[in-house]
């Protein structure tokens, strides 16, 4: 990958050829209204700078450590990313490290939504039952 004309070295985007997958479990009651991709009324809990984000896993395992328990729903989207999406949500930039053994997350500001959202493949995206010790 380059940045400007530097080349670097990017771990963990996998194959360039290879759409990226991007999983959300949503908090219970929103699970229609993020299946075509993030939504705002949904994230209202504000940081000390009064922002507002989303977090989505880079692997089943780490949404799995959400779906299911409690307040998210028993199930999880999986997003399809469009070609171009690295290129707009830079890894270095919007993602982190989750704290499961080599999970990542990606992190999305709300005003960021309505682009994130223009690069899912809608006709991709699909919806996994889970919960943890239930098989669906």
């Amino acid at each position: 990958m380059l940045a400007g004309a530097t080349p670097v070295l990017v771990h963990n985007c996998g194959d360039a050829d290879e759409p990226v997958k991007l999983y959300r479990s949503p908090q219970k009651g929103n699970r229609d209204s993020e299946a075509g991709g993030l939504n705002p009324e949904n994230h209202r809990a504000t940081d000390l700078n009064g922002r507002n984000f989303a977090y989505l896993g880079n692997s089943h395992s780490v949404v799995r450590q959400y779906a299911g328990q409690g307040v998210y729903e028993d199930g999880y989207h999986v997003f399809t990313m469009k070609p171009g999406f690295l290129d707009e949500f830079h890894p270095s930039v919007y993602r982190r490290f989750h704290d499961d053994d080599g999970g990542l997350q990606w992190i999305i500001e709300d005003m960021d939504f309505d682009d994130f959202n223009s690069f899912i493949d809608h006709d991709k995206t699909e919806w996994v039952p889970w919960k943890k010790g239930v098989h669906f």
